[in-house]
């Protein structure tokens, strides 16, 4: 459905059949404009300017229309025209958006994707539409610099940190589990579709004092605002069908609600599996969004998510790849976010919101069974006003309120906790050449019986009209997971890590360039000493550098990107004997992204991922994860087809996953004398996967 709207607003058509002619020249002052997108708003119709500015196209609507013409460091601009009998010729002039390409920004640890903001490096359609990403939000961040290549476990593994140092914020409420349920050695994909969102927001190191409980990383998505038509899509695939529904109850308040079922039985029994499946991966959703826009343009969101899925499987043993003990999975999720962001009076601007979630697993392992039932509520306001054209404040807080309940057979343990946070935040820029913001927060954390306070600093300077350096530093903290105060609460603390970023960036309308490196040490690490007792005497550094290239202009249709990652990280952490090199470290990775269209219709994409192959344990071997797996290669593709089916906008789309047959190993299984291992490798050598998305507006 998003996904509709999103093409709608960002592309032109083409429709045969046309009787009336639009045409005409869009100009900067006296330079003419290419590539500028033309169309006539809730049809197919429209075009693009050429390199002289000047666009056509035909049309069969009638009557009073919306002709809108949108392009990148531009303001949009939406002309009323009345079309009868006779063709149209215009000349329509684009005013620069004000201030967004000459601003300074800090850009130290963020990759921003956003339609509405002209300085960012991508758009939301780049993020989800690569053929890496599968439509999977996450899928995607994991071809930018600075994540590495994890192919068997499930998260976000940034700079050398593991998963549950990354956090996902929607709407600024906290996301729990943002994944589906998932098993050994088989990455899940993320719960949520990713046209939900308007914006993403994902920072590799540095980030604001807004957030916290996060030593590595925090992904930010921002949910779409109003929509402007009603509309009913369809979507049906290989795997599932779903349906979902637009409604606009005025021209402030919409409603839009969605269902979908999943099961990956027909694409296992085509694709050959390395896993022996005793349930195939099913999943029912449902969802619901309300929105309403108040006289000064806040916005009220009320979203509500359920989900329920279930998988199966043998899991693999050192000595039989199909067969070993039977592992079946079950689990329900329930995420309810309230969130209101506008002006509340004396131009200060706010983002309140009040969030629940749920989330209730079960785990069989034989005749084993494994729960767990975790609840947070949590609340946060955040205030933000302009105190002149050059000093900006923001202050705000956060409560949360946890309870995890974790049982192995009969027994149980019960984890209650809560936390407290407050933080203040300062944004200063001198003639728009230089920007510096200071933040600091503070958090209190009930189980712990513990404060932290973490201070954050950033500057940025320009170096010319398209450049930029930027040097950040921030102290983090996190609370040590649900595995460890499960099992012991006394004599424990927060784990910290310190981030130090260097930034250059050259960003351009058509062309970005980001060279990166950082320094983040570790300290106050959870050690697990003999007996099972915790303490905080783990350390750990990651040091490296990043690089990424985008461009949009050097062939025409063509936005490729590349991304390469150099990473230097050893810890002595969890029950290593010695300090060393976690599995889910890889010295090099390197991504290589591109899409390209063919006219109005068409969309094209493939990439290419390289990883250096990660530690692993070798009983036989005296050094402590001291080999390390093949080097890993993938290659993909993926296209769609914009076109009508019965009168009705259609997509079809298709993709297709390592058809060269690389062959892929993340780690290796040894047996209990070492004698005999096999590898651990993805639950299918190859895939592909089809679908078609229908929408009766």
């Amino acid at each position: 459905m998003r996904c509709i709207l999103f093409l709608l607003t960002v592309m032109p058509f083409t429709v045969l059949c046309q009787s009336i002619s639009i045409e005409g020249s869009i100009k900067y002052g006296k330079r003419p404009i290419e590539f500028a997108n033309i169309y006539i708003e809730s049809t197919l119709d429209g075009s693009s300017s050429d390199k002289n500015g000047f666009f056509s196209f035909t049309t069969e609507a009638k009557g009073e229309v919306i002709l809108v013409i949108s392009s990148l460091g531009y303001k949009t601009v939406e002309k009323k025209l009345l079309l009868q009998d006779e063709g149209i010729v215009l000349e329509i002039f684009l005013e620069e958006e004000e201030n967004q390409l000459d601003e300074i920004v800090i850009s130290a640890g963020t990759f921003e994707a956003s339609e509405k903001k002209a300085g960012t490096i991508f758009k939301p359609i780049d993020i989800v539409s690569n053929a890496a990403a599968g439509a999977d939000v996450f899928s995607a961040l994991q071809t930018l610099p600075g994540v590495s290549n994890v192919g068997d476990q499930t998260g976000i593994f940034v700079r050398g940190g593991e998963a549950t140092e990354t956090r996902t914020f929607i709407d600024g409420a906290f996301v729990t589990n943002p994944f589906f349920n998932s098993v050994p050695e088989i990455p899940a994909r993320g719960r949520f579709d990713p046209f939900l969102f308007q914006g993403t927001i994902f920072n590799t190191g540095g980030y604001s004092a807004e957030y916290g409980q996060a030593l590595s990383s925090v992904i930010l998505l921002n949910t779409q605002d109003l929509p402007k038509n009603d509309i009913f899509s369809f979507d049906l695939n290989i795997a599932g069908l779903g349906g979902s529904i637009t409604r606009k109850l005025s021209e402030r308040t919409s409603f839009s609600g969605k269902i979908g079922y999943t099961n990956l039985a027909a694409l296992f029994d085509i694709v050959p599996q390395n896993r022996e499946w005793v349930t195939f991966p099913n999943n029912v959703e449902g969802s619901f969004f309300l929105k309403h826009q108040n006289k000064n343009d806040g916005i009220f969101k009320t979203y509500i998510q359920y989900q329920n899925g279930r998988i199966g499987l043998e899991l693999p043993n050192a000595t039989d790849e199909t067969g070993g003990s039977q592992l079946q999975n079950s689990n329900q999720n329930l995420f309810f976010n309230n969130s209101f962001d506008g002006f509340i009076g004396n131009n200060w601007k706010a983002l309140f919101v009040g969030a629940i979630s749920y989330d209730d697993e079960e785990t069989t392992l034989e005749n084993d069974i494994f729960g767990s039932k975790e609840f947070l509520a949590q609340s946060r306001i955040t205030l933000k006003k302009d105190i002149s054209s050059s000093f900006v404040l923001k202050a705000g807080g956060e409560f949360n309120v946890s309870e995890g309940t974790f049982s192995f057979n009969e027994e149980s343990t019960t984890v209650k906790n809560a936390l407290s946070a407050i933080y203040v935040e300062s944004d200063f820029k001198k003639n728009r050449v230089i920007s510096s913001r200071l933040g600091l927060r503070g958090e209190y954390n009930s189980i712990l019986d513990a404060w932290n306070l973490a201070p954050r600093a950033s500057i940025s300077a320009k170096v010319g009209k398209s450049s930029s350096f930027s040097l950040a530093y921030g102290n983090f903290y996190q609370t040590p997971g649900p595995e460890v105060l499960r099992e012991q609460i006394e004599n424990l603390d927060y784990e910290n890590s310190q981030h130090l970023i260097l930034n250059y960036q050259f960003k351009s309308k058509d062309q970005a360039l980001r060279i990166e490196g950082y320094i983040k040490d570790y300290s106050s690490l959870i050690r697990e000493r003999t007996g099972e007792v915790f303490e905080n005497t783990g350390f750990g550094y990651a040091r490296g550098i990043d690089f990424f290239w985008k461009d949009e202009k050097s062939i025409t249709n063509l936005t490729y990107w590349i991304s390469y990652s150099y990473l230097d990280s050893k810890r002595f952490f969890e029950d290593y004997p010695v300090e060393a090199t976690p599995t889910f470290v890889a010295e090099h990775t390197g991504n290589l992204i591109a899409n390209y269209k063919i006219g109005n219709t068409i969309k094209l994409g493939t990439s290419y991922t390289y990883s250096s192959g990660r530690p692993y344990l070798n009983p036989n071997n005296s050094v402590f994860l001291g080999d390390r797996t093949p080097d890993f290669h993938n290659i993909n593709f993926n296209g769609s087809l914009l076109t009508t089916l019965f009168g009705d906008l259609t997509i079809f789309y298709a993709s297709l996953r390592n058809p060269l047959n690389f062959k892929q190993v993340f780690s290796y299984r040894y047996s209990d004398d070492g004698s005999s291992r096999t590898a651990v490798d993805p639950s299918s050598n190859w895939s592909f996967f089809v679908g078609m998305i229908i929408n009766y507006n």
